[in-house]
């Protein structure tokens, strides 16, 4: 599975950006930018959305598999399955 920080860095480049211009849009500095990617600080929601916005990517296709994880967790838990949740930093309840 792969980190959110690595498809914001992904969508970036994609996007031709440069973490400078994605601070400057979400109005935060480049190096807040770089903690996203690099999984380091966790981006809000808010402010995941205006990034993809910005590089005209669809923000459901960031972070739609971390959500059928996190369904497919809950799901197990309710089963009384033991799983390992994955470095997604997202709570489960």
């Amino acid at each position: 599975m792969e980190a959110l920080g690595d498809r914001l860095l992904k969508m970036r480049k994609r996007a031709g950006k440069t973490q400078k211009e994605m601070g400057a849009r979400l109005e935060i500095a480049a190096q807040t930018w770089r903690e996203y990617e690099k999984d380091v600080s966790e981006i809000g929601l808010s402010d995941l959305i205006k990034a993809a916005r910005f590089c005209k990517v669809n923000p459901v296709r960031i972070f739609a598999s971390f959500f059928m994880i996190r369904t497919m967790v809950m799901k197990a838990k309710k089963m009384g399955i033991k799983t390992k949740m994955m470095k997604t930093k997202m709570p489960l309840n």
